[in-house]
């Protein structure tokens, strides 16, 4: 997460409760807070940021951008699940779309596959865009949660939408011993993750085609061809 959106939003907090009054004793407190939020950001010195941002949020505790921007410092450290706690907090109060963000990457880190599809239901609610790679992570979310018709229909979006035909997804492989990252088309993949689908379904006849069709695209697509192999041998 980038220190320009840190800094915006927390400037946005900041000056939503300096325009509540002139004569708020907290202004002056918030004003050297401030001062010390972006001190500490300018060292690169998150600890410090978090423990101002607090303060400010003690001082301020109904003001749900400062739990927006605790979850966003929690996020750079990598304490996933402190940043979790804080991104729920704000959400119960008020969802935003960059808290959900936040919420999103924190579910895929801890492994929270059922509160990763819930959020990504969310941020879509809240007018995110649905995009090719919105939709594949959501379905990610559902079939790791082992929600697999849900999945299902979610990639059919996917394959079915001639935009996201010729988008490309990194994927991780192994090749002669070694792991490296191949760039595949976004709709092999998800054919695949379809038939894997299928396949936990007991379909075993739609989960076959559908691993072809992943083949099709992507010739080269080692897991697909693994998975295939795996059914004639069944």
């Amino acid at each position: 997460m980038s220190i320009s959106l840190l800094n915006k939003v927390l400037t946005f907090s900041f000056v939503a409760l300096l325009g509540t009054s002139c004569t708020d004793p907290r202004i002056k407190q918030i004003e050297q807070f401030e001062s010390q939020y972006f001190a500490a950001r300018k060292r690169g010195d998150i600890a410090e940021a978090i423990a101002v941002t607090r303060s400010i949020q003690r001082l301020d505790p109904n003001e749900v951008a400062h739990l927006d921007t605790l979850a966003l410092l929690y996020l750079e450290m990598g304490a996933f699940s402190a940043a979790k706690d804080v991104a729920d907090s704000a959400i119960q109060l008020i969802p935003i779309i960059s808290t959900v963000k936040v919420a999103i990457d924190c579910a895929k880190n801890l492994s929270h596959y059922v509160g990763g599809e819930q959020y990504t239901q969310l941020l879509l609610k809240l007018g995110e865009p649905e995009s090719a790679n919105l939709l594949f992570e959501l379905a990610w979310f559902q079939y790791h949660a082992r929600h697999y018709k849900e999945c299902i229909i979610t990639l059919e979006k996917i394959v079915t939408n001639l935009n996201y035909q010729r988008l490309n997804k990194p994927e991780r492989v192994i090749r002669n011993g070694q792991t490296r990252i191949e760039q595949m088309p976004l709709v092999a993949v998800s054919h695949n993750l379809i038939g894997a689908c299928q396949y936990e379904l007991g379909d075993l006849e739609s989960a076959r085609s559908s691993f072809a069709n992943a083949i099709n695209r992507y010739p080269n697509y080692l897991e697909a061809r693994d998975n295939l192999l795996s059914l004639e041998d069944s």
